[in-house]
C-alpha cells in the first residue's frame, strides 16, 4: 500500500500494516513510514506501535523515530499494553 495513505486509514480497513512483534500472539505490530526530513526512507523513519484487541479495536502504543530510538524493549511493550488495557476496561 502507498507511503500516503494514512496508518489509521489501513487499520480502520481491517489491514494489520507492519510486522507482528513475536511474543504477542500476532495482536502487536511495528509499522514503519517515512520521516521526509530525514534521508534513508521508512528504514530512517517513524516506528508505530500498535496492538489490535479481540474487539477489532486498535490502540497505539507507541510513535518514536528511528533517529532518537534505536528500538523497544519487549517491558516497554508489555507495560505499554499493561496500561491500555487498565485505560480500556475503565468504566
Amino acid at each position: 500500500m502507498e507511503q500516503s495513505v494514512l496508518l489509521t486509514e489501513e487499520i480502520s480497513l481491517g489491514q494489520t500494516p507492519g510486522d507482528a512483534i513475536p511474543g504477542y500472539d500476532g495482536v502487536v505490530f511495528k509499522a514503519r513510514r517515512n520521516n521526509r526530513t530525514v534521508p534513508g526512507g521508512a528504514r530512517k523513519g517513524y516506528r508505530f506501535v500498535y496492538c489490535i484487541h479481540p474487539s477489532d479495536q486498535a490502540t497505539m502504543l507507541s510513535v518514536y523515530a528511528k533517529t532518537e530510538q534505536e528500538n523497544i524493549s519487549d517491558g516497554e511493550i508489555a507495560e505499554l499494553l499493561q496500561e491500555a488495557d487498565r485505560l480500556l476496561s475503565k468504566d
